[in-house]
């Protein structure tokens, strides 16, 4: 079954078109005679990015291998970067086209910047790698679309994938019942907590369709149950499709994507240990009004970024402005639409696991048609500042960016890592 990816919610808005030719930086005179950099501020960090150069490509085998059998149109991007262990894990595939059964989704990583890849030998059985969680030191993976056996009609029970490290070494679970789709992980107080769509076994899902899932474990994710599950509304799709868990609360972002009409969101919220996911008012309720609307209601979530167990980002649509834009959670439930950072529009966020820095990677248009990314970088969410645009061809569109170590990674929709050097 394909994934519908989050992005194909966005009422076609997005098109992700861009120009010019190889990354390149603006004029660097500024920042050599000790001025401050477009955005940076007196007391804000001094640190500079140099130019960005090609690093690797490490996910030509799976270009090729896909491309052959597939078509020219498979994704090649680097979806995600993250660093655990001292080492540099890139997330990758097409679980729109499923391109795990063409050629085998691996969990890939760097030793060291001078090493050759790691292949894990565990295998994934995922059309794609989108996301990594970095939850208790361990790094998790929710199992967004599985190419294992039980899409056969002969194994009738639908269940899901959840990968993790223990110690630092890998071990799947096959025990999310219903999980078609499992596309988010987070800890929230006891447990793991889980969301996607999918039916418990393939005759619910012939007959009724589609649910969105909420999944519990107790166990670090050995086994699951099921905590909460919605039937679409009306025929078409719904997910959930997003945690975020900030001190007392959990947030659970998805939609309701109907065979026709118009898509809509569907976001709930867990408050303390033993609270019920209840949806967010957005005003229009029976016996509610726009007074009591929550602020993220009516937002298409497309990614959210936890920073720390008090603090955590959220990217997405905001229906009422049309806009994209981006917000802060604290854990007083404190929500704050950050305007300071202008119309541009997150695409990804790390926090580096030894200082705490931020690195962010944003397109200079709100709606990612821009031909240029700007490269933010601060010890803290106050302190983020702009060090460097690049510019790009569409097919060299950056989609991911980590720091590791004293340098930049940057991952584009062609496969390839390019790396900047941090410098004072």
């Amino acid at each position: 079954m394909r994934l519908k990816s989050l992005l194909i919610i966005c009422f076609c808005l997005i098109s992700i078109t861009a120009c010019d030719d190889e990354p390149k930086t603006e004029e660097q005179a500024g920042e050599q005679a000790g001025e401050p950099m477009a955005g940076e501020q007196a007391g804000e960090t001094s640190i500079q990015i140099s130019e960005f150069e090609f690093w690797k490509s490490p996910i030509d085998q799976y270009i090729a291998e896909a491309s052959e059998a597939i078509g020219p149109e498979i994704n090649r991007s680097i979806h995600d970067l993250v660093v655990f262990n001292n080492r540099l894990h890139l997330g990758y595939g097409d679980a729109d086209l499923n391109a795990g059964g063409a050629s085998p989704i691996q969990l890939l990583s760097f030793d060291t910047p001078e090493s050759e890849i790691t292949v894990d030998p565990l295998e994934t059985g995922e059309e794609g790698i989108y996301r990594y969680r970095l939850i208790d030191g361990e790094l998790m993976l929710a199992g967004v679309d599985s190419t294992d056996a039980d899409e056969l009609t002969s194994r009738p029970l639908i269940e899901g994938n959840f990968l993790r490290t223990r110690d630092g070494q890998w071990e799947k679970h096959r025990a999310i019942q219903g999980g078609e789709h499992v596309h988010d992980v987070a800890r929230f107080m006891e447990g793991l907590w889980a969301v996607g769509s999918g039916a418990d076994n393939r005759m619910e899902w012939e007959t009724y369709g589609v649910y969105r899932y909420l999944w519990f474990s107790g166990d670090g994710g050995v086994t699951w149950r099921r905590y909460k599950r919605t039937l679409r509304e009306v025929p078409g799709d719904t997910r959930f499709v997003h945690l975020l868990s900030v001190g007392p609360r959990l947030f659970i972002f998805g939609y309701v994507n109907p065979s026709e009409g118009n898509i809509s969101p569907a976001n709930e919220m867990i408050l303390g240990a033993t609270g019920e996911p209840t949806p967010l008012i957005t005003g229009r309720e029976e016996d509610q009004s726009p007074e009591n609307a929550h602020p993220l209601a009516d937002v298409f979530v497309e990614d959210t970024y936890p920073i720390s167990e008090n603090l955590g980002l959220i990217s997405g649509f905001d229906i009422a402005e049309r806009m994209w834009r981006l917000w802060s959670v604290d854990a007083d439930g404190q929500i704050k639409k950050l305007d300071h950072l202008g119309d541009d529009r997150l695409l990804d966020l790390s926090v580096d696991t030894e200082t705490g820095a931020l690195v962010a990677l944003l397109n200079n248009e709100n709606n990612s048609e821009g031909s240029e990314m700007i490269i933010m970088y601060g010890a803290n969410l106050d302190e983020l500042a702009e060090k460097q645009r690049v510019t790009f061809e569409a097919s060299q569109r950056p989609v991911s960016i980590t720091q590791w170590g004293d340098s930049i990674y940057m991952g584009r929709s062609d496969g390839q890592i390019w790396r900047a050097q941090l410098t004072q």
